[in-house]
């Protein structure tokens, strides 16, 4: 007999979850171990695939002005690269210890000189 079969365990197991679901604990696995939600759920729900070849191209365009545009400080090119690369404004704010308003600035300014340079370049921007 496994120790997980034996009574203490099981009075000991309903103790704990009682006390877990009065904190507001939802446990990720049913009581047989099987998880509720497997991770494609996850991410059927909350990502669009619709919308998955429009920002690849958006990165794209973005790695490729990263080699283009004379950026005015080291700190503004990092988070360009970073950005261009799929990096959170978040992650990128945590990496670089920027605040991330200020991080989240930098990235608009870039794209503003990016949307410039497409419409320049004759390259179509994401909206066309």
């Amino acid at each position: 007999m496994s120790a997980y079969d034996s009574a203490k365990f099981k009075a000991l197991n309903k103790q704990w979850r009682k006390k877990l679901e009065a904190s507001g604990f939802e446990d990720a696995e049913y009581e047989n171990g099987f998880l509720k939600r497997y991770h494609k759920q996850f991410f059927d729900t909350r990502v669009d695939w619709d919308a998955a070849p429009m920002k690849e191209e958006h990165f794209r365009k973005a790695s490729q002005f990263l080699h283009v545009h004379k950026f005015k400080t080291k700190a503004e090119y990092k988070i360009w690269e970073l950005y261009s690369e799929g990096v959170s404004k978040s992650e990128i704010s945590r990496r670089l210890k920027w605040h991330r308003t200020n991080v989240c600035r930098a990235i608009v300014r870039t794209m503003e000189a990016m949307k410039a340079w497409l419409d320049k370049s004759g390259l179509p921007d994401e909206q066309d």
